[in-house]
């Protein structure tokens, strides 16, 4: 059965430039960000989040759980390792302030969506290595583990948000090294070979999307719960 869009849906793409729109090429990282900033711009202000609600806050509800939002160095201004240090160090943070947070040292979770799942699971393995507070949680949304790819998905062609899209992330997160024997799983948590148990990672795959090649099958998660949101900058 053929991938049909809902009416509205199309009529955006439509308006878009339709499913042929012009993308540069999967290598191009300036041209794909080129291309999908005017296209996130008019999505953000037709429909505009209030200044004290942030995109974690779709994850969480009134249920007693309180959520650190980190506001990580970005690629490829900041290519690895500096992102997953920052995800690092507001894991330490959060762990030294616990206590005045309300938050309970021995229950910290980490979580992420796409790029942010990736990038969660990468801290859990940092934070392993090191020695480092202890995750007892995982919970990844469509996330990024494997700078391999895999195959496009011939299914997801009409979509705008491509594989050559995801390709262009992993390249501006990892350069050259992308693809090669080299990369850490820190970098790219599918590499990881140590058979030393991780804290247990629910995940939603996303098997309808770029990245579903990348994730695992496993269960969908069940939501986090939300008492407050606290948020770390990093510059």
């Amino acid at each position: 059965m053929a991938l049909q869009f809902d009416p509205e849906v199309a009529d955006v793409l439509a308006r878009m430039g339709g499913t042929e729109a012009f993308q540069p090429p999967r290598d191009d990282v300036e041209g794909r960000r080129a291309f999908w900033e005017p296209i996130l711009a008019a999505s953000s202000g037709a429909q505009p989040f209030p200044e004290d609600v942030k995109t974690s806050d779709r994850y969480v509800s009134a249920g007693g759980v309180p959520m650190l939002s980190v506001e990580y160095r970005r690629a490829p201004e900041h290519p690895f390792p500096v992102p997953i240090e920052d995800g690092y160090a507001a894991l330490n943070w959060l762990h030294e302030h616990a206590a005045e947070l309300g938050v309970d040292a021995d229950r910290i979770g980490v979580m992420g969506d796409s790029a942010g799942g990736g990038m969660a699971a990468a801290v859990s393995i940092l934070a392993r290595e090191r020695g480092g507070p202890r995750i007892a949680r995982q919970l990844l949304v469509m996330p990024m583990p494997d700078d391999r790819t895999g195959a496009p998905d011939p299914h997801l062609a009409p979509f705008v948000y491509n594989h050559g899209d995801l390709v262009a992330g992993w390249r501006a997160f990892l350069g050259d090294a992308v693809g090669t024997p080299g990369v850490p799983p820190t970098a790219a948590p599918a590499c990881r070979t140590s058979s030393t148990p991780s804290p247990s990672p629910p995940a939603s795959p996303g098997a309808r999307s770029p990245i579903g090649s990348e994730c695992s099958s496993r269960s969908e998660s069940t939501p986090f719960t939300r008492a407050s949101c606290h948020k770390k900058e990093f510059s």
